[in-house]
């Protein structure tokens, strides 16, 4: 018995040295785990004499990304990490409690530092903010444009319950989002649309929760609660719950548990999803923007013939796509372009009624800059 079970270890042991070589070999793709990374992996670099002294650098980079059996590793030990050691394997991701994750690095915004209250901004970032949303609201006011600056909330700020009990309060300073409202009301007539204290309402009275446990979005009715928000600052009456069938649909994980290379192992019951109940489901195109920016999408286009207003012009990032199951009921034609990049440009050429600019909570102190592109290629790293 004990020379049957030594042939078994050395069998399995065995096994586990050579599959990686086989499958590199014969490329038999025997590792199924699912690729969760938002990244572009490293090409394989053609070795040619001219490049001799980076091709040894270029191939680490290649191999580090392709080696046999890497996605299933990155997800043990997330896993081990998380169910062992209640670590994440992540350092911009946080494990919160009963499942919840939330994206709190300082790749991301250094929103852990703000929810510790240790982020204080100074007065010539709050003055910088004051004049940039001023200046644009100038722009609009001249071509008798409405303007809208909606801030989506960071899953803390509404859920701040489930994050770890070991993540404290240490500084005195409120955070960025309050230090920026703060500051406008007393110094300025724009303001900012603040709908934290509505989805914290909601998330007591409702049946439907606003954000999901393992993304960093909300889900559809949290978009569906900034939506009537947004209607109403317009003066325009929103539709309400009953014009829309809602059902929660859970799925495998978002976001996050995607970072964590957890996706497919992970549950998300916090998926809420809608249908209108007498209103169509509006066909979206896609159209190459004739801007002349570098802009990162197409422009997405609905055509709504019975819409009050003639046209809407949506700024946004990945929170956006939530309210454009709503907005564009409203306006005979909505573009929404999934950019930070407020252009004039763009404004006088499109002519629109209304200017809806959306940015997540995060990166609020970002609108002190022009025209936000430094904020580009991280803000949309965790886009649907």
């Amino acid at each position: 018995m004990k020379r049957v079970l030594s042939f078994c270890w050395l069998f399995f042991f065995l096994a586990i040295i050579f599959a990686p070589m086989t499958d590199a070999v014969f490329s038999l793709g025997l590792d199924k785990t699912l690729d969760t990374e938002k990244r572009k992996l490293a090409e394989k670099p053609i070795y040619q004499l001219d490049s001799i002294a980076t091709f040894p650098s270029q191939f680490n980079n290649y191999f580090n990304d392709h080696f046999p059996f890497r996605r299933l590793l990155i997800q043990i030990h997330s896993m081990w990490s998380a169910g062992m050691f209640k670590v994440s394997a992540v350092p911009d991701v946080v494990l919160g409690e009963e499942g919840w994750l939330y994206l709190m690095g300082a790749k991301y915004g250094n929103s852990l530092e703000d929810y510790k209250g240790t982020e204080e901004l100074s007065e010539l970032k709050l003055e910088n903010i004051r004049l940039n949303l001023e200046r644009k609201k100038r722009i609009l006011d001249s071509l008798g444009i409405r303007f809208v600056v909606l801030i989506a909330p960071d899953k803390h700020s509404i859920y701040p319950e489930y994050v770890p009990k070991n993540i404290k309060r240490r500084g005195t300073f409120p955070s960025r989002m309050d230090q920026v409202v703060k500051y406008l009301k007393e110094h300025s007539t724009v303001s900012l649309l603040d709908i934290r204290e509505t989805l914290r309402e909601k998330k007591l009275a409702s049946r439907w929760p606003s954000f999901m446990k393992t993304d960093s979005h909300w889900n559809d009715y949290g978009g569906f609660v900034a939506y009537q928000a947004l209607m109403k600052a317009l003066s325009m009456a929103p539709y309400g719950e009953q014009d829309f069938t809602w059902e929660q649909v859970p799925g495998t994980g978002g976001d996050l548990a995607g970072e964590l290379s957890l996706s497919g192992a992970t549950l998300e019951p916090n998926r809420v999803l809608c249908q209108p109940i007498q209103l169509p489901v509006l066909e979206r195109k896609e159209i190459p923007n004739d801007y002349g920016l570098e802009l990162q999408d197409k422009k997405r286009v609905w055509l709504w013939p019975e819409g009050k207003l003639q046209k809407l012009l949506f700024f946004h990032d990945s929170f956006g796509d939530a309210l454009l199951k709503f907005l564009p009921y409203h306006f005979k034609e909505t573009i929404a372009i999934n950019t930070y990049q407020f252009s004039p440009v763009i404004c006088t050429k499109e002519k629109p009624d209304v200017v809806i600019f959306e940015m997540v909570e995060r990166w609020v102190e970002g609108i002190d800059t022009g025209d936000f592109k430094k904020l580009e290629t991280t803000s949309n790293s965790l886009n649907p």
